[in-house]
């Protein structure tokens, strides 16, 4: 969907006003004395409807993401009224329109009476920078909401190569995409193994962005998990509450590509790869099954011990190709793990490799920032133990603990130099509202990603 910003020089009150403020004396130039004096200090959010027009009175707070949620808080309020324009006055804050912004998305693709309800958001022309990066960033968080929310019937492995296909014509992104047969010569195993009972074929992408004069000799490559539609394989999921929502398991990749989006809009100066590794996981004559033995790109045979881990075994044959991009960093993300949900929650993802400690340390405080939050997990040696095979050289799943850390001690095989893995299974897709996420994809990542990759 379109985000509609335009920008003011004037600061006359429209018919809806929000006006943002620390100190109740900033407001003496929008309210008389008799009016001053209803505000209460500990009164965030005030609405004053009079009729002829609207006024919002928010007192901000210090930390971001409060302010992100207090947009979303407004944006509820105001959204009853539906007012063709809103305009911010007082202190403008980031974070604020972002989360009104974020607010006002809408998934009605598939609905017959559309949501036709678009504000137009009215902002200080003296932010205009700013706000045009912002929107930039927010249309592609939307884009990736968009891809996971859509369904099998409409994102296939094909559907998906032609969304990015379409997406990137006339950009600086250079798309190129392997069928079945160019996978094959170059013995993606692993993509082709999780691939077998499909009559769709699966596609391997690189996307390249490279600007003149790039920051970075070596190229950033990010790698997203790709898994249009989950079944589990043979080692079916149950239908309630996982299999009907697998249509998000291809949100990792979603996030990658959308920040991808986002930093060639925003003219960024990194070069930047993006590898897709797409299938989907389904049940047929021909499904891989518990037991079998595959050799992966790298040459390491696996003992598949289950079939619904199957998204490390995609990965693991992308991550091997990037050894061939020497890369400065590479970072992948993933719905990978249900442990990783268990572990920690629907409202943070979980984070581990061997990247610098630097990186971990910047991926941290961006994401509290950015209200996209993560925690480090251990990644200790002692748990690659868990993945020794008797028949090969590896299983593709650990013990009945520690999840989540053993599907990124699989993958750290595959690894040979800095690289981040983000297990994004809890925060990617929620089943109610969440402050400014609907229900659906949340296009995690992608405001997260944008900012640490700008920082590298």
């Amino acid at each position: 969907m379109i985000i509609n910003y335009e920008y003011y020089t004037q600061l006359e009150l429209e018919k809806c006003s929000i006006i943002l403020y620390k100190q109740i004396s900033e407001l003496e130039i929008y309210l008389n004395s008799e009016q001053l004096e209803k505000l209460k200090p500990d009164n965030s959010v005030l609405v004053i409807n009079d009729l002829t027009s609207i006024k919002v009175f928010v007192k901000l707070e210090e930390d971001a993401e409060k302010n992100r949620r207090l947009g979303a808080k407004v944006f509820g309020e105001i959204i009853t009224f539906k007012p063709e324009i809103i305009k911010f006055l007082g202190i403008l804050d980031t974070a604020f329109v972002e989360g009104v912004t974020l607010s006002s998305y809408t998934f009605d693709t598939f609905k017959s009476k559309k949501e036709t309800y678009t504000p137009v958001f009215l902002l200080n022309e003296s932010n205009k920078e700013t706000f045009e990066s912002i929107r930039n960033i927010i249309e592609s968080v939307f884009w990736a909401r968009d891809l996971v929310n859509l369904p099998y019937s409409h994102l296939n492995a094909l559907d998906f190569e032609a969304q990015i296909q379409n997406r990137f014509e006339n950009t600086p992104v250079t798309t190129t995409f392997w069928n079945k047969q160019k996978l094959e010569e170059e013995k993606f195993g692993g993509l082709l193994a999780v691939n077998k009972a499909s009559s769709v074929e699966p596609r391997f992408g690189i996307l390249e962005y490279k600007p003149n004069n790039p920051s970075n000799s070596r190229p950033i490559v990010l790698v997203g998990k790709g898994v249009v539609y989950d079944t589990g394989g043979l080692s079916l999921k149950p239908t309630e509450n996982s299999m009907d929502f697998m249509k998000c398991d291809m949100a990792g990749l979603a996030a990658m590509v959308g920040t991808l989006d986002a930093l060639q809009k925003n003219n960024s100066n990194k070069w930047i790869i993006v590898l897709c590794p797409i299938t989907d996981n389904l049940i047929g004559n021909n499904a891989l099954a518990p037991g079998d033995v595959i050799t992966m790109k790298s040459g390491h045979t696996v003992e598949v011990m289950d079939t619904d881990a199957e998204g490390r075994l995609i990965l693991a044959d992308a991550l091997e190709f990037a050894k061939t991009l020497n890369p400065q960093i590479v970072i992948d993300a993933a719905t990978l793990t249900g442990s990783a949900v268990r572990a920690i929650g629907d409202h943070a993802a979980v984070i581990m490799g061997n990247a610098p400690s630097v990186i971990f340390h910047s991926i941290a405080k961006i994401g509290e920032q950015t209200g996209e939050r993560v925690a480090r997990f251990p990644f200790w040696d002692d748990y690659q133990d868990q993945l020794k095979s008797e028949v090969a050289d590896l299983k593709n799943l650990g013990g009945p603990t520690a999840g989540a850390i053993t599907a990124g001690k699989f993958l750290a095989n595959f690894v040979a130099y800095d690289w981040l893995h983000v297990d994004i299974a809890g925060p990617a897709y929620t089943h109610k509202p969440w402050h400014y996420q609907k229900i659906g994809g949340t296009g995690f990542g992608v405001r997260l990603l944008h900012s640490l990759i700008q920082e590298l």
